[in-house]
């Protein structure tokens, strides 16, 4: 009886019953997330795509690449348009972990510590109700 309560109180739940306040933290970690593997990452892109293009011979191999780069344009050669990556993966990434956060939630999937906390929040409220209800 007790199970058929606790099914019956999550069909209950409405679809945009999202905790509000994390949504904007998981928006915020993807964008952290997403900004700082690019910025990782931007060299080894670089290289790849500069020896994609032909603008450094393949025949190189990618460290040779790299090496080429690094002597021929420096640091900044090798971090080539990370300002950008970086803010397109941080927005991409923002949204693509904040949506799945939010549709995680909204189809009541996740954490089955904090499903089981609501469940008993019901049963909770009620043995306060009747205590209140006791002399």
């Amino acid at each position: 009886n007790n199970n058929n309560n606790t099914t019956m109180q999550r069909q209950q739940r409405q679809w945009w019953s999202i905790p509000t306040a994390s949504m904007p933290a998981y928006f915020a970690a993807g964008a952290v997330a997403g900004a700082f593997a690019s910025g990782i990452m931007t060299p080894a892109d670089v290289i790849k795509t500069q020896m994609a293009t032909g603008s450094v011979s393949s025949s190189l191999g990618f460290v040779g690449a790299g090496q080429y780069i690094l002597e021929h344009h420096g640091m900044r050669g090798l971090y080539a348009g990370c300002r950008a990556r970086m803010v397109w993966s941080g927005c991409f990434s923002a949204i693509g972990f904040g949506t799945f956060e939010a549709c995680k939630s909204m189809l009541g999937v996740g954490n089955k510590k904090q499903q089981q906390q609501q469940d008993q929040i019901p049963q909770l409220q009620q043995q306060q109700q009747q205590q209140q209800q006791q002399p």
